[in-house]
């Protein structure tokens, strides 16, 4: 029997099972290798079977795995003091995901701006954003394809065109006053790789402070280490009222996070959010392994090194092929946008027949946007030989194609 028919078809199709990972590569179930660029869509930020990271699993394991949020334990203690000492923020709530950290950052803005004023209560999101497929998180989505089936959603929501300031300044002229919170990706992953410009998040920030709103940072996808710096924030001489963070957090292991400044998070007090599972010894384990390998000079430079190599070598690929119209990203985070030549007859994209031959040489890749932006998302331990083997591979896969 297919295993695929065992699953709800929320994940369509999915054509090979993998078995096991080391470092840069994985292997499926009939043997095949594969180079990993897509990094379990930016997750698995050290790579496969980090020894760091398995050593330090296998011993928490022997100790204690899950106490309930009734009792602290000491690693979750440990990961906040990491984190804390590391970001702008004073405190913390650890979730299972993302999309929790989300959720819990967008309930903690309205129930601030509720208890400023019950007509505060106006969220402001950007197009092309991707913050979770929960029914909040959803409604703050880019595509309407993707809403419009769940309707009603929750409302209250203002939708502003991605890096354009102006529309963001005409939007709080209009609805300033009941604005609880500005919500935004210093870089959109799912949106198509989009890097916020500096003019866009210092207009946020000025207009948060303006109208007492609470300004968060989604950096599920490109923080930790993913944009070339610990956060993405840090590249820009202003700070975030709370943000969240997973993907690369747990290297793999299940963890969100939502980071909160002391003013924000005095909105949330006992029993008015939690999670079960969420700030587990196990998974807190990983994640402060997984900071302190991050958290170092060299690392990082070479994240920025590897990730100059790559925007490089993607350049030279389009001048071989005229195959992209746009590449964009930052560190280890790039999306190239497929020409029309990628489309087929009825003006279709083509980009998930391109990623099936670029599986097919053994490089794994993802998709982007409106699937024409191949999205390149290594591990952050990648070497220079790994990445110019990823080049001649999707050469390769151009050349096919």
């Amino acid at each position: 029997m297919d295993s695929n028919q065992l699953f709800i078809g929320n994940y369509g199709t999915r054509s090979i099972c993998l078995e096991k990972g080391q470092g840069a590569y994985v292997q499926d179930t009939n043997g095949k290798k594969y180079l990993d660029f897509g990094c379990g869509v930016a997750v698995n930020s050290l790579g496969y079977s980090h020894p760091t990271l398995v050593n330090a699993l296998k011993l928490q394991a022997d100790k204690i795995w899950h106490t309930s949020n009734l009792y602290l334990n000491q690693p979750s203690s440990a990961l906040a003091q990491e984190l804390t000492s590391r970001t702008f923020a004073d405190k913390v709530f650890f979730c299972n995901s993302g999309l929790e950290a989300n959720e819990a950052a967008l309930k903690l803005a309205r129930k601030r701006g509720n208890e400023i004023n019950p007509q505060k209560n106006r969220i402001v999101c950007f197009t092309g954003a991707f913050h979770g497929r929960s029914l909040f998180t959803l409604s703050l989505g880019g595509k309407e394809e993707h809403r419009k089936p769940y309707a009603p959603l929750p409302d209250a929501i203002t939708r502003v065109e991605f890096n354009n300031s102006a529309g963001l300044q005409e939007a709080f002229n209009e609805v300033g006053d009941d604005v609880c919170a500005v919500i935004i990706e210093p870089i959109q992953g799912e949106g198509g790789v989009n890097v916020a410009s500096p003019e866009l998040l210092k207009l946020a920030r000025y207009l948060s402070d303006e109208y007492n709103a609470l300004l968060i940072f989604d950096e599920i996808q490109c923080g930790m280490g993913r944009s070339g710096g610990l956060f993405a924030y840090m590249d820009y001489a202003i700070q975030p009222d709370l943000m969240t963070c997973a993907k690369g957090l747990g290297g793999g292991f299940p963890i969100g996070c939502l980071l909160a400044n002391e003013a924000a998070a005095q909105s949330f007090s006992a029993g008015n959010h939690g999670s079960t599972f969420g700030g587990n010894a196990l998974a807190a384990t990983v994640a402060c392994e997984v900071i302190k390998i991050m958290d170092d000079d060299k690392f990082l430079a070479n994240v920025q090194t590897m990730g100059e190599l790559l925007a490089e070598e993607l350049a030279l690929l389009n001048k071989e092929f005229n195959c992209f119209s746009e590449i964009r990203g930052k560190g280890l985070l790039w999306g190239c946008q497929l020409t029309d030549k990628y489309l087929d007859s009825k003006g279709n994209k083509k980009g998930s027949k391109f990623l099936e031959k670029c599986r097919a040489a053994g490089l794994l890749l993802l998709l982007a946007g409106s699937g024409d932006v191949l999205r390149f998302a290594p591990p952050l331990i990648i070497s220079k030989g790994q990445l110019m083997e990823a080049i001649e591979l999707l050469r390769n896969a151009l050349k096919d194609f």
